[in-house]
């Protein structure tokens, strides 16, 4: 009845559904009856907001070039017809390279962006990107607006959209990355370009005299234990924002419902589309915002692997916010051949615990005999 109802008034929710079922039953289970019916109804699986499943796991690193981040930023068509940079980031220090072109992002641009780094610098050991942004943009478009507007207020154009950066942002680009990688972060206390570059701070400058003069190995022993102190105090003032940032993040997370939600191996889900989200056209409205129901193969951090009802993987790792439980309706096959495959892994899950348990219990006999036989 729930069903009906739910269907029959427009897809109502729980509680315009639960009054209109108040006038003719009475259950003392009737808002998980009308929850079941709003999970098992077809046409509103394909539409819904994406939720906060995961706890935050802050990236964090302990030298320069460990890891390197990029991401492209679309900006209005200025001087030179340039529309578009590639942002590159070491993560250890926040220092920004920055490229601007005139072409959309490609593989050709990103490459010839990191050959820049690896000539100019050294070569990163790990180089991560994906579709969404991995550093603030807002900031560098703050003081591009800036730049290309010196009449503004000082609490003016620090984060602000990319339709009300000039076209004259070009001229200014490179004076915007350098104020970025010469300002002082305040989680670090020190400068991108002071902990990259290793330049020491409140330390009294070398004599003019003495730059003609080669330097002792000690004075070099000096100078490096002066770096590698200051990029070791930035990593515990980094770690300590990170760890505030990640208390907050999931104290937001775990005060909705459900919660922190992990998904097993062998599950249902659907799959946000957020292409959907970065556009105006009216099929927003109409299409489907959530995928055909997938199956869960692995899980890395907090993304997924996942595959068709029919097998076949599908290439790349899905963050848990883009993931949602699909409930199938009761009685159809696909609740019959889930219920099966669901009893199959809690049996495998039962006997992976009992050999656990089996093998802490051999281990533990073992440390007891060792220990009669040195007495």
């Amino acid at each position: 009845m729930a069903r009906e109802e739910h269907t029959r008034n427009g897809h109502w929710g729980r509680d315009l559904t639960k009054l209109k079922l108040m006038d003719k039953v009475y259950s003392p289970r009737l808002d998980q009856s009308i929850v079941t019916a709003l999970l098992q109804c077809p046409q509103c699986k394909n539409f819904g907001s994406t939720h906060l499943h995961a706890l935050m796991y802050p990236i964090t690193r302990r030298h320069p070039f460990e890891l390197v981040v990029a991401d492209y930023l679309a900006l209005p068509k200025g001087k030179g017809g340039f529309h578009n940079v590639l942002l590159i980031l070491d993560t250890f220090s926040q220092f920004v390279w920055g490229f601007k072109l005139k072409v959309h992002g490609t593989a050709k641009t990103t490459i010839d962006g990191l050959k820049a780094v690896a000539h100019t610098f050294r070569t990163p050991e790990t180089f991560m990107t994906d579709g969404g942004s991995h550093f603030n943009n807002g900031e560098l478009l703050g003081r591009l607006r800036r730049l290309c507007s010196p009449g503004l207020g000082e609490d003016e154009g620090e984060d602000t959209g990319t339709a009300e950066v000039g076209k004259a942002w070009p001229d200014h680009f490179d004076a915007a990355v350098r104020q970025l990688n010469e300002r002082i972060v305040p989680a670090f206390g020190f400068s991108p370009k002071e902990l990259l570059l290793g330049f020491v701070v409140n330390t009294t400058r070398t004599p003019v005299e003495a730059i003609t003069t080669e330097p002792s190995a000690e004075e070099v022993d000096v100078q490096l234990a002066y770096v590698e102190q200051q990029r070791l105090d930035g990593t515990d003032l980094a770690a300590l924002h990170a760890v505030k940032r990640k208390a907050t993040f999931d104290w937001k997370v775990l005060r909705t419902h459900p919660g922190e939600v992990v998904f097993q191996g062998g599950q249902l889900v659907q799959v946000y589309d957020n292409a959907l989200d970065n556009t105006l056209t009216t099929a927003r409205k109409l299409r489907p915002r959530w995928s055909a129901p997938r199956r869960v193969t692995d899980q890395v951090g907090n993304s997924y692997r996942v595959q068709t009802l029919e097998g076949f993987p599908i290439n790349s790792l899905i963050h848990a916010r883009r993931l949602r439980r699909f409930v199938p309706r009761e009685g159809t096959a696909l609740a019959e051949v889930q219920q099966e495959q669901e009893e199959g892994l809690e049996e495998t899950r039962q006997e992976e615990a009992n050999e656990d348990e089996e093998q802490a219990e051999q281990s533990e006999g073992e440390e007891t005999v060792e220990e009669e036989g040195d007495e």
